[in-house]
């Protein structure tokens, strides 16, 4: 027979000190995830966001696309960015934007390898 947890009830009353507990973890956050981006890889205390980790690479290894985001904490200009190749994007529209023309591109070198493909075996 299992027993419910009781947890006692919080003494509410003010005595200007916090917890030790409580005060460390004001002071020195602990280490893992990041509490601010959830895409940021960084854990720890830290004030620099970022994420360069969406890559595609090709078969031998070179770099075909890479984006990912960056963001800082502090300073007069705390915007996220997210990248895409040399291309930085300051708002989830314009990244759709630009995601949606690379979508065509892809969809129309898919098309272009079938026809190039195609017109090769019909030359062998």
């Amino acid at each position: 027979m299992t027993h419910p947890t009781v947890i006692p009830p919080v003494d509410r009353t003010p005595t200007g000190h916090l917890p030790a507990v409580v005060q460390a973890a004001l002071v020195d956050p602990p280490a893992g995830p990041c509490p601010v981006f959830r895409d940021c890889v960084e854990a720890g205390p830290h004030d620099h966001h970022f994420n360069h980790n969406a890559r595609v690479r090709s078969d031998g290894g070179e770099l075909l696309l890479d984006a990912g985001m960056v963001a800082f904490s502090e300073g007069d200009d705390d915007r996220p960015v997210i990248y895409v190749g040399g291309e930085d994007f300051a708002d989830a529209a314009s990244v759709h934007a630009a995601t949606a023309k690379l979508r065509q591109l892809l969809d129309e070198v898919d098309r272009m390898a079938v026809r190039v493909f195609a017109d090769h075996e019909k030359r062998a």
